[in-house]
């Protein structure tokens, strides 16, 4: 039952996240033919302080879903009344919170942004929606947790990619009939709320137990236990946002508004590609949370090699095919006018290496609940992270800014969070994945030169090169792994489940 949930989580994911995103880079395309570049600044600039104020939340949401896994198993009604009670109050207080700050901070806003560009208007009613569409998660959103914790994400993923889709289409005609950003993000407020809504009434309808009144509260100490684990979430959240949540701040502080913008085409098309990946695992991540409730360590070990993995031919793909394929990506819908020069694009892809190759680790974390160990490595991380990007931008200019990343990701997460899962979640000896790290690593960037240096030999901007690289980039990374990793105890694994799967369907 748990790997058919996993699997299906993972395939509805996987499919409403690819037509979310086809339509979502269609929409980008029409807005960047409509609107000032400035616009795409603003969106990113203001994407990234409300990430610094969605902190509020402290976590709660992992630390809850966490504690639901065990009532769930065990199908214990009242503890997941309990914990839903328990969710729901603190949701409410921070979603009255982000309000008040978040509105409170509009007459600020422009003071941030410096000379504002021409043409780009309306600076504090932008950034009121952008709030508002933050502020709306809170109050409906935690009844999420109950349907994810019962491992049926894919129900999630219906609402979310589907309610995405009509979004996108819906601000397409608005571009093209109306060229306005204001209709444009009330689109995205309204279709925010509706997901929303349309969760919690699902999550009512399936189980509806959580709608019964509870008085009774859980025990003093499990309250204790859960907000020390929102204390370690909120600590890593914390340091998540400013690693991932500043770097438009300071390019708009550093470069303009317009750089910002520019660059906002490739983080767009780096998030959906990561996005796309972190469904299929956020599809698995509550079987792992039941897996780590009912069996031993040694099997949830072994597991892990496997999703491990899997994990780094995903990630060291996707980085191959972003290297030869993204600068002509950008050119063919956007124009020459939005692309990066090669070194900026390099540096952004190793950042995405060496995120993508954290997920399974920080899944198996979260789900066997390990947030308080490293708890003060995120700190650490973000403080290396702010101060090393501000002193390489003033030397190298915003390249500077993603150099930062890379370097506190390499001098703390990099080591820090593997040896705390494998010290407390697997009480093994971590030197064996360091060695698999270095060797896979090895191999990508083999790999990668091969395949780039064969792209770069096609010549054309056109779709018809296009089309021959994305071809390339398709066929000659999974053939290098193959042959490099055949004798792999995993890929093993995985050859005999494709092998036998098809048997059983010609049968």
């Amino acid at each position: 039952m748990r790997t058919e949930n996993s699997i299906r989580n993972a395939a509805v994911s996987l499919g409403g996240q690819t037509a979310s995103t086809l339509l979502t880079f269609l929409c980008r395309m029409v807005f960047t033919r409509t609107l000032d570049k400035a616009y795409l600044g603003a969106s990113g600039l203001f994407g990234d302080i409300l990430t610094l104020l969605s902190l509020s939340e402290l976590g709660i949401g992992g630390a809850i879903i966490f504690f639901m896994y065990e009532p769930v198993a065990r199908n214990d009604i009242k503890k997941q009344k309990q914990l839903m009670k328990l969710y729901q109050g603190l949701y409410k207080k921070i979603g009255i919170f982000v309000a008040v700050v978040g509105f409170g901070l509009a007459p600020f806003v422009q003071y941030l942004i410096g000379d504002i560009p021409d043409g780009f208007q309306n600076v504090q009613l932008i950034y009121v929606l952008y709030v508002l569409n933050l502020v709306l998660n809170y109050f409906f959103s935690y009844k999420r947790a109950i349907i994810e914790a019962n491992q049926l994400n894919y129900i999630c993923s219906i609402y979310q990619y589907g309610f995405s889709c009509v979004q996108s289409l819906v601000q397409i005609i608005v571009l093209i009939v109306c060229h306005n950003f204001i209709i444009y993000l009330c689109v995205q407020v309204s279709i925010t709320f509706l997901v929303n809504w349309g969760l919690a009434r699902k999550a009512d309808r399936m189980f509806p137990h959580i709608r019964e009144v509870m008085k009774e509260e859980l025990p003093r100490e499990e309250r204790i236990e859960i907000f020390r684990n929102i204390k370690a979430m909120f600590m890593h959240r914390l340091g998540g946002a400013i690693v991932n949540g500043t770097d438009n701040i300071l390019l708009t502080v550093f470069g303009g508004l317009t750089s910002t913008g520019i660059y906002s085409n490739y983080r767009m098309v780096i998030n959906t590609l990561t996005q796309v990946i972190g469904q299929v695992l956020s599809s698995i991540t509550s079987s792992i949370g039941n897996l780590g409730a009912t069996e031993d360590k040694g099997k949830v070990f072994r597991v892990f090699q496997l999703l491990d993995f899997a994990n780094f031919w995903i990630f060291s793909f996707s980085s191959i095919c972003l290297g030869g394929l993204i600068n002509p990506f950008i050119e063919l819908c956007f124009g020459k006018e939005y692309l990066l020069n090669k070194q900026m694009v390099l540096i952004l892809l190793v950042n995405f290496y060496l995120s993508g190759m954290r997920q399974v680790v920080l899944r198996f974390r979260d789900a066997l609940g390990l947030f308080w160990y490293d708890r003060y490595k995120a700190l650490v991380e973000s403080f290396v992270n702010l101060v090393v990007s501000i002193l390489l931008a003033r030397i190298f200019g915003i390249v500077g800014v993603f150099l930062g990343t890379m370097v506190s990701t390499l001098a703390v997460a990099f080591w820090i969070e593997p040896y705390i899962l494998y010290k407390y979640g697997f009480e093994q000896p971590i030197k064996g994945y360091f060695i698999k790290y270095i060797i896979n690593t090895i191999v990508f960037i083999i790999n990668g030169l091969i395949t780039i240096q064969i792209t770069d030999f096609i010549n054309g901007s056109g779709i018809k090169s296009f089309i021959v690289k994305i071809i390339v980039c398709l066929i000659i990374p999974n053939i290098v792994m193959v042959i490099c990793f055949w004798k792999r105890k995993e890929f093993q694994y995985y050859k005999k489940m494709i092998i036998a799967k098809i048997a059983n369907k010609k049968t």
